[in-house]
């Protein structure tokens, strides 16, 4: 059974890798991957708020690009995919930003990978500790990206379905095979917020 933490300030996995590490392990840097807005219900927050923390905030729709204005942080307004510069559609539901994603109804847009975004953003002796990515099925493809071979983050965590109204749209479990083939261990499925939580080995 997993706990499930009522306090604004952390999300279920926020609050296992709270409890789980070592606050000195981590350098402070994060990056989230479909952060939408900067408030409550974003994994990088109580990072921020609680810890100080800095980093780098990612996402295609409109109304995320309320980050410009959070004090230590980075914004990349992108659609992330396995490549850079491939001509994508993105649709952006003005109703519900949970499901805005990759679709064919969707306005053009040029694609970023994450290795174009890390390398951006970070210094080559010092990535993000903490990487959370939520993409509305797009996860495993994102994730491709990642320059495994330069950084290597403490902690991952993963959205493995994509859900409206109760029902399961599309689910994915490439991510578990990948990241355990770079020596990272899943050390928790949230099956309430359909989210994996990663450590590094």
């Amino acid at each position: 059974m997993i706990p499930v933490y009522t306090s604004p300030y952390h999300t279920t996995e926020s609050k296992f890798i709270l409890d789980s590490i070592p606050i000195g392990c981590f350098s402070g840097l994060f990056l989230d991957v479909g952060c939408s807005e900067p408030f409550v219900g974003n994994q990088s927050y109580p990072f921020r708020t609680l810890l100080k923390w800095k980093g780098v905030a990612v996402d295609a729709i409109d109304y995320s690009q309320q980050w410009q204005h959070v004090s230590g942080c980075y914004f990349e307004h992108a659609v992330v995919t396995a490549q850079d510069k491939v001509d994508v559609r993105f649709f952006e539901n003005p109703h519900d930003a949970q499901r805005s994603c990759l679709s064919k109804e969707g306005s053009p847009r040029v694609s970023t990978s994450l290795k174009t975004i890390v390398s951006k953003y970070f210094p080559y002796s010092q990535g993000p500790d903490f990487v959370s990515i939520d993409l509305e099925g797009g996860e495993y493809n994102a994730l491709v990206s990642f320059p495994f071979s330069v950084y290597r983050p403490l902690v991952f965590v993963i959205e493995y379905e994509q859900r409206y109204n109760g029902k399961v749209l599309s689910s994915d479990d490439r991510v578990i095979t990948f990241l355990l083939q770079r020596d990272y261990f899943l050390v928790l499925k949230n099956e309430r917020d359909a989210n994996y939580v990663f450590f590094r080995s």
